[in-house]
C-alpha cells in the first residue's frame, strides 16, 4: 500500500529489533515484505525482510527536489511584503487550474503521539547540513529550509515543540543543553509552521517541507490550494521521482 523511497529511515515496531531505525531499500514483491537494512553500526549493515505494519516513517531526504518546479501557465514570483515572504501570480488563470507542480525536498513522521517525530526532523536537519559542505542539491535544500520562517504556531504546538527540544538536548548538560535546546526548539518550529500533510498511501501521518509551496501557507486569505497527488507504480518498482 505504501510508497516508500529508497534510503527513507524508520523505526522498527513489533519484530525482534523493536525502536531500531532501518534504512529502506527494496519491497520484494514475492514474499510481500520490505527489504531494510539496520542503521546501528553494532548489525554491520545487516539486511531483514520486515512486513509494511512494522515501519513507522522517521524521515526521508529528497534534496534534488528543491531544485525543480514545474511551472505551468504564466508563473509566480517571490514577493517580500511587511507581512513577509510570499508567492504571487505574474498573470492570470482559471478556477482549478495549476500554477506550478513542485515535489518535496524532505518527509517526516508527522503523528503527535509519535515518540521519535521531533528527532526525525532534527535528525533530517543534521543530516542535510553535513551533506550540504560537499553535496550542492543538499546545500540548496538547506538553504530552503533556513529561508523558512519559525513563525508562532498555536500555544498547544508550541509547548509541545518545546517539551520535544528539552528531550533531545538532554545530552548536551548545563549551559549548552539549553543552548542546543532553543536552536532545536527553532528549527522544530519552522517544521511546524511550513509542513504540508504528505500521504504516501500507508495510513501513517507524515507532512513534508517544500521550497515554494511553503511560502503558500502565510496567507491569510488563501485563493490557491495545495492537492498531494502520489504515483503508485507497480508494487516493487522503484521511480526516483514520484
Amino acid at each position: 500500500k505504501a510508497s516508500f523511497h529508497r534510503s527513507t529511515v524508520a523505526y522498527l515496531s513489533g519484530t525482534e529489533y523493536p525502536s531500531e531505525p532501518v534504512k529502506i531499500l527494496a519491497f520484494d514483491v514475492r514474499k510481500k515484505l520490505w527489504s531494510v537494512e539496520l542503521i546501528h553500526d553494532r548489525f554491520k549493515q545487516q539486511q531483514i525482510l520486515v512486513p509494511e505494519e512494522s515501519l513507522n516513517l522517521a524521515y526521508c531526504l529528497l534534496p534534488h527536489n528543491s531544485r525543480s518546479v514545474l511551472v505551468r501557465g504564466a508563473g509566480f514570483a517571490e514577493q517580500l511584503t511587511r507581512s513577509g515572504r510570499g508567492l504571487i501570480s505574474v498573470g492570470s488563470y482559471k478556477l482549478g487550474e495549476c500554477i506550478f507542480e513542485e515535489k518535496p525536498f524532505v518527509v517526516s513522521a508527522a503523528d503527535e503521539k509519535s515518540s521519535w517525530r521531533g528527532r526525525s526532523r532534527w535528525h533530517a536537519y543534521i543530516l542535510t547540513g553535513r551533506a550540504a559542505t560537499e553535496n550542492a542539491d543538499a546545500h540548496y535544500a538547506m538553504e530552503s529550509f533556513e529561508s523558512l520562517k519559525p513563525g508562532t504556531p498555536p500555544a498547544d504546538r508550541m509547548e509541545e515543540v518545546r517539551i520535544e527540544a528539552e528531550m533531545l538536548s538532554e545530552r548536551g548538560g548545563g549551559e549548552r543543553r539549553a543552548e542546543m535546546a532553543k536552536a532545536i526548539q527553532d528549527i522544530l518550529c519552522i517544521w511546524q509552521s511550513n509542513q504540508f500533510s504528505f500521504d504516501n498511501g500507508s495510513g501513517i501521518q507524515a507532512s513534508a517541507l517544500f521550497k515554494h509551496a511553503c511560502l503558500l501557507n502565510h496567507s491569510c486569505s488563501p485563493t490557491v490550494k495545495l492537492a498531494c497527488n502520489i504515483n503508485h507504480g507497480a508494487p516493487g518498482t522503484e521511480d526516483a521521482e514520484s
